[in-house]
């Protein structure tokens, strides 16, 4: 979705429509991992909801998937931040320094860059979070899984989720939860993995960004009126 004058202006609240088609253009495939990689590149990046599901971590870092190292690799530096106490010791008995428990990090750091990788879905209240990032006066990166992926549009029967999830994003809501919270939007991307043991989905998702996995979005904080 290309935020153009006319995008802005129902982003804003300034248009209105009860059934607005926003057109998605085609684009690159990305894998999230790697693009939060690129984008965290020779950045000092605050890494929100850092840790995972404590069984998980050796097993992510034994096939070299784990974000937070993958981060740690390309960034200059590397702060983790989570709700997850468990996860987080877990990660310090591993080596890994230069973590925080939600809402500690120091004051007086400050960052290039804010990542949020598929945090936003389990957060109850979704404006009060997305504010609460502006305190760090850089730009955030979010992703989440896109409402409209392929695999949603497929099943007639049940609803496939996480349990712990709250919401499901779109292109245009999840840009416009972040205008209301006083960001604009500079660049969206569409996520996904592409099989070759799967060529017509693939082919679709190819062409088709709307059917991929995953959403991103980079935004920057407006200033503070005044």
């Amino acid at each position: 979705m290309k935020i153009d004058k006319e995008v802005s202006q129902y982003l804003e609240g300034e248009m209105l429509s009860n059934g607005h088609p926003f057109r998605i253009e085609r684009s690159e495939v990305v894998r999230r991992n790697d693009l939060l990689v690129r984008l965290a590149d020779g950045l000092v990046v605050l890494h929100v909801g850092c840790a995972d599901h404590v069984e998980l971590i050796q097993a992510k870092r034994e096939t070299g998937s784990y974000l937070h190292d993958l981060l740690s690799g390309s960034a200059a530096r590397v702060v983790g931040s989570d709700i997850n106490e468990d996860a987080l010791e877990r990660m310090r008995q591993m080596g890994t320094v230069d973590l925080y428990s939600a809402g500690e990090v120091p004051s007086d750091l400050s960052f290039d860059l804010v990542l949020v990788p598929d945090v936003i879905e389990h957060i109850p209240n979704v404006g009060d979070f997305l504010e609460g990032l502006r305190q760090y006066a850089c730009d955030v990166v979010i992703t989440t899984p896109n409402a409209l992926r392929m695999h949603n549009r497929l099943l007639f029967t049940h609803e496939l989720v996480n349990t712990d999830h709250r919401y499901w994003f779109s292109p245009y809501t999840l840009a416009k939860c972040l205008v209301t919270a006083g960001y604009d939007i500079k660049q969206m991307w569409y996520t996904d993995t592409l099989s070759r043991r799967s060529p017509v989905r693939s082919w679709l998702k190819r062409t088709y960004p709307a059917c991929r996995d995953g959403l991103a979005i980079r935004a920057t904080p407006r200033p503070e009126p005044g």
